[in-house]
């Protein structure tokens, strides 16, 4: 019960709120007077769009009571997603994707005031931080064979898998996490071919952890 306290009395608290009053060490591209002017400007129903501190652009381009989308900067992206953890309490979940070009996320959860939980509510086998080793098993895991592949050749094209890096995506309608592979050391046949055995893999928050859904 003390853990929960953190959390507890915090249900009505929407995303601008807690955008707001982010930690500005958790979002180096903005303070908290530019978080609360892409706020101002999503009122105003204009385009959310501030310089921020690193010489670049900032755009908001969703936010709902329990989600927001932000392009940090061309290659950079955030979303966070308030998720239900008992009848009082809710855990936010980040997702930071840098592209360089490939996309690879990191995956975070916090408390309402923005503490930092260990917890990988689920997602152990995919966020990054947790990740030991890149194994053929892990690899395999987000690559399907196609009837018409020979075994032989599948093992090939998964060979090119190296390094593992996945990029991840919040749904902004529903508790749902996507985790998908990139390539980022690969020629553009190699890509279409990886592409054609590659597969998402998703998570629905439920009952306070994230479970897979699985492939019919």
């Amino acid at each position: 019960m003390a853990a929960c306290a953190p959390l507890a009395g915090t249900a009505q608290t929407t995303m601008r709120q807690l955008w707001v009053e982010m930690p500005d060490t958790l979002l180096p591209h903005l303070n908290k007077n530019l978080r609360q002017e892409c706020i101002d400007f999503v009122d105003m129903g204009v385009k959310a769009d501030v310089d921020n501190l690193l010489s670049g652009k900032t755009v908001m381009d969703t936010l709902t009571d329990v989600y927001t989308h932000v392009r940090l900067s061309e290659s950079a992206e955030l979303e966070l997603r308030l998720l239900p953890l008992t009848d009082t309490s809710r855990v936010v979940c980040m997702v930071k994707t840098l592209r360089a070009p490939e996309p690879e996320s990191s995956v975070a959860f916090f408390d309402m005031t923005w503490n930092r939980l260990d917890d990988d509510f689920g997602l152990k086998d995919v966020i990054p931080y947790n990740m030991v080793s890149d194994t053929p098993q892990r690899i395999g895991a987000f690559l399907h064979r196609p009837d018409t592949m020979t075994q032989e050749r599948f093992e090939e094209i998964a060979s090119w898998i190296d390094p593992m890096m996945l990029s991840a995506a919040l749904s902004p309608s529903d508790d749902i996490i996507t985790f998908s592979l990139s390539f980022p050391i690969t020629t553009r046949e190699e890509r279409l071919q990886l592409c054609a055995v590659a597969k998402e893999r998703r998570w629905r928050w439920t009952g306070g952890r994230f479970v897979e859904l699985k492939r019919p």
